[in-house]
Parts: C-alpha cells; sequence; structure tokens
C-alpha cells in the first residue's frame, strides 16, 4: 500500500470532519480491498457520523473511531457503489452498488463530452459555417494572444517557448479570440 505524503492530524471529536490524509487512507483501503479499476472515481468522501450516544459520550482526550462514507462510479461498469471504511481498522465494514443511482459529473467525464462533440462531423461543419477556428498551437511559438501556459516544462528537445502540447483546444471566431488553447511550454533546463 501506498504511503501517505499528506501530514496527518489527530482528530479530537468524533465529529471532526476527515482530513486529507484520512479521505487519501479510506481511498487506499477501499482500492486495496475491493481490487478497484483505473476507471473508479471517487465522487466524495466524507465523515461517516457516529450514533449519537457516542458524540454526546465523548470526552476531550478520549479515543476517536473513524469511519469514512466513500462513494464511487465505475465508469467501466457504469454503476454507483457506497463504501463505508473504517479508518480506524483499516477495512471496508460496507459495500454496495446503488442500482439507478447517477453521480455527480467528474472532471474526466467533462473531457470525454467534449472531445466527443469535437470529433463529430456535424458539429465540425456547424462551427465551419460559423467562422469559428481551431488555433494551430502544437509546435507554435507560445502567444500570450491566442495561448494559456498552464505548464511550463524543461525539454532539450524543443525550442525555448515552444508549444510541446496542446492540453485544451482554443478556437477564433474570425480575429476574435473565443477561448485560448491550454498549453504546455517548453523551457530550457
Amino acid at each position: 500500500m501506498a504511503s501517505s505524503t499528506v501530514e496527518t492530524t489527530r482528530p479530537t471529536h468524533p465529529l471532526d470532519p476527515l482530513s486529507a490524509s484520512e479521505i487519501e487512507r479510506a481511498w487506499e483501503i477501499l482500492r486495496e480491498a475491493r481490487a478497484l479499476g483505473p476507471r473508479v472515481r471517487v465522487i466524495f468522501s466524507m465523515l461517516h457520523e457516529p450514533a449519537k450516544k457516542v458524540v454526546l459520550g465523548h470526552r476531550p482526550g478520549d479515543a476517536v473511531e473513524r469511519t469514512a462514507c466513500v462513494v464511487v462510479v465505475d465508469r467501466a461498469e457504469g454503476k454507483t457503489y457506497e463504501a463505508t471504511v473504517s479508518l480506524s481498522d483499516g477495512r471496508v465494514v460496507s459495500w454496495e452498488h446503488v442500482p439507478g443511482a447517477q453521480p455527480a459529473i467528474v472532471l474526466d467525464e467533462f473531457v470525454d463530452c467534449e472531445a466527443a462533440v469535437r470529433a463529430d462531423p456535424r458539429w465540425q461543419e456547424a462551427m465551419r459555417k460559423r467562422g469559428v477556428t481551431a488555433i494551430d498551437a502544437l509546435g507554435a511559438d507560445f502567444d500570450p494572444n491566442v495561448h494559456q501556459a498552464v505548464i511550463h516544462e524543461s525539454s532539450a528537445e524543443h525550442r525555448e517557448g515552444e508549444v510541446m502540447q496542446e492540453l485544451q483546444r482554443g478556437y477564433k471566431l474570425g480575429d476574435r479570440l473565443l477561448r485560448p488553447a491550454m498549453v504546455k511550454v517548453a523551457k530550457h533546463p
């Protein structure tokens, strides 16, 4: 199991929200116990609140049992699951498929959606009819008027300021910029 690089903090109360390290640990436990594939995405992780009796009986300095509620979507199966993960015991307490559930959309679904639309010949023709053109970024010299540099990376194989990778396509309407191309730009080592 991979070790956490996030600093750990010890909760002092049963209702303290999950820390970053606890969220990371819940995912590690879940991924290992369920052998989750690369297309499984966490939708959210939150504290699985203890019983009211536990909360009311808590005294400062008492040990705090920690349990996470994790919702995941398996994009390969098209299924949503809810899991309860004991952080104190390092085990999955429950794993349930939630039939018909549609979790919140995740970032890679936005990317996939845009790629599908851009690949559609009907969309391409509609954009051409309206005068919308794509910005050719790859291999071009970085131009702040049409590119948005989101990464600068050392490279001996590329010219200083050359666009090494296009992360998101940019578009123009005639001479007017609609959306800059998000790019990775080379810098000398």
